[in-house]
């Protein structure tokens, strides 16, 4: 048990033990209070902190953060530090540390991203071993033997010093414990691409259902589906009939909340044919009246699309993506940029629909795909132009 006089050297010491990845116990008095004889009446167990204040454990399987202002407050409402004797209590937990066996690291807000992006700090590493960070969602998982296969991978690095710093991206819900362990050579961890949300690799060799790797949201068939595992582009393929053949998905992404970019390999298709569309909304991917790739997302009805002058349905594999920042369209075909918008729409028509290959949004008789379809990737960031180039090889 530790007790000090002041609070910022408290709260000092709280960050020194979270730092080594001790949760502590930590004394507080509930405020307004029946007791104010009393210099604690509750205890709670912070399991972190960031620039503006310290992380807990709440009874309702979900964590919180108290800014370190109200935690030094007898005014606030809740729970705080601050009593009448300005006596201030903790206790490491230093026991669970084999449970938490890896580097110390420490978690807390970018400040140079958005609220998605976390910096994370390491140190304890040996010079040339190979190391994984990994995140959890509870402690249970955290456990040894099993926490490579029990962990989300986030990193992997080889260890040029005994310190590591590097910045990941989770959704605020995710966040629960991050650690960092070795790795062995003969052992191959697969780290998730950042921002990839869905992706339906379409290497299937039978069945009506397309599989979706990162969230599940399998895809299924309006009819028998030709898989053709030997010809697709990378991997097998999806080949639809331009008749009646489509698969829609349980994926959904509202355009009008996000920047987000769609990439699919195709081949062959037909003019004023759908690629990707989402249902009630508007054709994501599709080939205009000419055979030229275009995209439908804009801001309503009346406003126009964005086409370009490059040909999809020539016959031959062609890599086509969308991406949208927040403010323009651009439009990809083969790893280079073919159109963009000139000035600043705005916003995209919102639509909580769900994804679809290879039909238009209305399902129109003459929007089926004919061709082969592979690869299909969504992002919740708008790609740079080198990772696009990258994808497209």
């Amino acid at each position: 048990m530790f007790r000090l006089s002041n609070v910022d050297d408290y709260i000092e010491w709280l960050k020194t033990q979270l730092d080594w990845g001790w949760p502590v116990i930590i004394g507080c008095e509930i405020h307004p209070t029946a007791h104010p004889e009393w210099s604690l009446d509750h205890f709670m167990l912070a399991v972190g902190y960031t620039h503006h204040g310290v992380i807990y454990n709440t009874t309702w399987d979900y964590q919180e953060e108290k800014s370190y202002e109200d935690l030094s407050s007898m005014e606030v409402t809740g729970f705080s530090f601050a009593n009448l004797f300005n006596r201030y209590y903790g206790l490491a937990v230093q026991g669970f540390w084999p449970a938490f066996a890896g580097s110390p690291l420490r978690a807390y807000p970018s400040q140079g991203n958005s609220d998605d992006y976390y910096d994370i700090q390491v140190w304890g590493l040996e010079k040339g071993e190979r190391y994984a960070l990994l995140r959890f969602d509870d402690i249970e998982e955290a456990q040894e033997p099993n926490m490579l296969e029990n962990g989300v991978p986030l990193d992997v690095l080889r260890a040029e010093g005994n310190t590591w710093s590097t910045s990941v991206r989770v959704k605020p819900k995710d966040i629960s414990i991050f650690k960092c362990v070795p790795v062995p050579e003969d052992l191959q961890v697969e780290i998730p691409e950042p921002g990839l949300i869905a992706h339906w690799a379409l290497d299937e060799t039978e069945g009506d259902v397309a599989h979706e790797s990162i969230q599940g949201n399998d895809g299924f068939g309006a009819s028998d589906l030709m898989w053709r595992p030997d010809e697709g582009r990378v991997g097998g393929a999806l080949e639809l009939d331009g008749i009646d053949d489509s698969v829609c998905t349980t994926f959904s992404l509202n355009p009008a909340q996000t920047s987000f970019s769609a990439f699919a390999w195709i081949k062959r298709g037909g003019p004023a044919q759908v690629v990707l569309s989402q249902t009630g909304g508007m054709d994501w991917l599709s080939a205009d009246p000419g055979g030229q790739l275009m995209t439908a997302l804009r801001r309503g009805s009346y406003s126009p699309n964005l086409a370009s002058e490059f040909v999809i349905t020539d016959g031959a594999w062609h890599h086509i993506g969308v991406v949208w920042d927040g403010s323009h369209r651009h439009l990809y075909a083969d790893g280079t940029r073919v159109a963009e918008d000139t000035s600043n729409i705005g916003y995209l028509r919102a639509s909580n629909g769900t994804l679809c290959m290879g039909v238009g949004h209305a399902a129109d008789a003459t929007s089926f795909f004919s061709g082969l379809i592979d690869d299909v990737r969504i992002y919740d960031v708008a790609l740079s132009a080198d990772r696009i180039e990258a994808l497209a090889r």
